[in-house]
């Protein structure tokens, strides 16, 4: 059976596919994303406020659906 549409992966309670979920951004991604400085996405990280995977002192990575979960437990 050739199929010509890609199948479409599933989807999380964000609608977010799984797999970008996992995507993981530095922090000036996520500084982009949220307007902020990066070193306020570095304090913030180094303060446990952001979750966040740490690799060296000022090396931090942030799972796409960790960001998407806090923004929404952080949004009013």
């Amino acid at each position: 059976m050739n199929n010509d549409h890609p199948q479409s992966q599933p989807a999380n309670h964000c609608g977010l596919p799984i797999d970008d979920r996992r995507r993981l951004l530095t922090c000036r991604e996520v500084a982009e994303r949220l307007g902020f400085p990066l070193s306020s996405v570095h304090r913030m990280c180094r303060e446990d406020r952001l979750p966040h995977i740490r690799f060296s002192a000022r090396n931090y990575r942030i799972r796409l659906g960790d960001l998407e979960d806090w923004l929404n437990q952080h949004t009013r």
